[in-house]
């Protein structure tokens, strides 16, 4: 459950995410849906509840409200980090790259556990970071690859289509490791060709790297999400009510 200003947005909110679906999420604007998503991955504590993560054979329990005491556990801290560390990605809205660096760059700051975060790994083993970027930067061309990006790799960001920047997005995703990935309007301000390239590559993350996705979408993109999905929520006054 959660409240806004005594408005309860998400009312005893009760759902079951399993392994290699795939979710359309609708409901009307302000009906909570990206309440619902920035919950579900960290961004947002609910004000009463239980979140269940169980992922590559780890299972997570997270119960609301948190105790002060478990905010000062960080191995027990409810926070988009540590759900991502559990498998679950998202995208935005609004698509948040970095602009000035490479397309295989967006890509490989996504790797988890990069030695060369730890400033003294990069200072006293400069070699290993050398050969583990190496290794980084190929994977991440592998993925553009995959995603028909191979000659826009050495591009910066801010040269690159809407619908490239949404495909580096979702690739940056799930180099991070993401097994269940929420996204929010992948298809908004694209036009035909934009949507069949990201619509073919959600089919096809879905298929080879078989991720679990949840996808917000307007009403008049719906449709296209329709093709891909197993699974509809809707929400509406603060319930999700199912059909398959």
């Amino acid at each position: 459950s959660k409240a806004f200003g005594g408005r309860k947005v998400l009312d005893g909110v009760d759902l079951e995410l399993c392994q290699g679906q795939v979710v359309l999420l609708q409901g009307a604007n302000g009906s909570g849906k990206t309440t619902l998503l920035n919950i579900l991955t960290g961004n947002l504590s609910p004000d009463t509840g239980r979140i269940e993560l169980f992922v590559n054979e780890n299972s997570e329990v997270f119960r609301f409200p948190r105790r002060w005491w478990q905010r000062l556990n960080p191995f027990d801290h409810f926070t988009p980090e540590r759900v991502a560390e559990g498998g679950v990605g998202r995208t935005w809205q609004e698509t948040r790259l970095f602009q000035s660096l490479t397309l295989i760059d967006n890509v490989t700051v996504g790797k988890p556990k990069h030695p060369g975060e730890n400033p003294c790994k990069s200072l006293f083993f400069p070699g290993k970071v050398s050969n583990a970027e190496k290794v980084a930067k190929d994977e991440a061309s592998i993925l553009l690859h995959s995603l028909g990006l191979t000659d826009r790799d050495q591009s910066s960001a801010d040269m690159i289509s809407l619908g490239q920047t949404k495909r580096v997005a979702i690739a940056r995703a799930i180099n991070a490791g993401a097994k269940i990935l929420f996204l929010d309007e992948p298809l908004a301000g694209l036009d035909a060709q934009g949507v069949d390239s990201v619509l073919h590559l959600l089919q096809s993350i879905a298929k080879a790297h078989q991720i679990t996705m949840v996808i917000i979408e307007h009403i008049w993109n719906a449709y296209h999400i329709k093709r891909l999905a197993d699974t509809l929520w809707r929400l509406e006054d603060g319930k999700v009510f199912f059909f398959f």
